[in-house]
């Protein structure tokens, strides 16, 4: 199913979705003129990997924490988010955050939407960084085109985590919600927000117990995602409840 509008009105100017549409298409188009090489280390870099994750905290641990070191442990948490693999990659993300993050915006304010992308965008990678560690090199998928990898080192990229976050939101704030969803190759029509959404989380968490390690897409960096960005629903809920609980909620 393709998410293609949601019928809940939303404001015409929402900055935080589109910076963050605008960032990620920048940061693709930024990476396409790089070379094999480039690439590599760009996302080295800026991409989430577990096991130097683990090496960084037991550093901070042994040493004591200083500034540096902890921005270091944190950076890649956020910098991954603006990562992606590929142009469907990117297009998939970012559909689904212009379709949803709009009207989450809207409801909980530019302020209180950025903080959300940012504590999803952290508690998925978080979520996905203990899974892999856990994970050891017990990957078959890894170890089928990488003998003998760790896929705790491997490099977690894309926004997925933190537009999970956007969709647990969207899920108890506007229950009521319809979804125009395109069903290929014909059919076009409207399904229940909760309907639409019930079944993303069904398929991450089915996709999540089922890979055991061995599935190239993130799906418990998108369980802890949706999770933490419900639990940031509710925070706004009862922080703001005169703003963000409209009479769907």
């Amino acid at each position: 199913m393709i998410p293609l509008a949601d019928t809940q009105p939303v404001r015409p100017f929402t900055p935080v979705t589109m910076c963050m549409v605008a960032v990620c298409v920048a940061v693709f188009v930024f990476m396409g003129g790089m070379s094999d090489v480039g690439i590599d280390r760009f996302i080295d870099r800026f991409a989430l990997v577990p096991r130097r994750v683990e090496a960084q905290w037991a550093d901070l641990v042994e040493f004591g924490p200083t500034w540096r070191g902890v921005w270091e442990l944190a950076q890649p948490f956020f910098s991954s988010m603006f990562l992606h693999g590929g142009l469907a990659h990117l297009l998939g993300n970012m559909l689904f955050l212009w379709v949803f993050g709009r009207s989450v915006e809207t409801r909980i304010g530019s302020v209180g939407f950025a903080l959300l992308l940012a504590v999803a965008g952290g508690a998925a990678g978080f979520v996905h960084t203990l899974e892999m560690l856990d994970a050891g090199v017990d990957s078959g998928f890894v170890r089928t085109f990488v003998p003998f990898a760790d896929p705790a080192r491997v490099p977690t990229l894309g926004a997925s985590g933190a537009i999970g976050g956007v969709l647990g939101a969207h899920f108890l704030l506007f229950p009521r919600s319809r979804i125009v969803t395109f069903v290929p190759p014909l059919f076009l029509f409207p399904v229940p927000s909760v309907v639409f959404l019930a079944i993303w989380f069904f398929l991450e968490s089915l996709g999540a117990m089922a890979s055991s390690h061995a599935s190239e897409v993130a799906h418990w960096a998108h369980v802890g995602g949706f999770a933490a960005g419900m639990l940031c629903a509710v925070a706004a809920m009862t922080i703001a409840p005169r703003r963000v609980i409209g009479p769907d909620a």
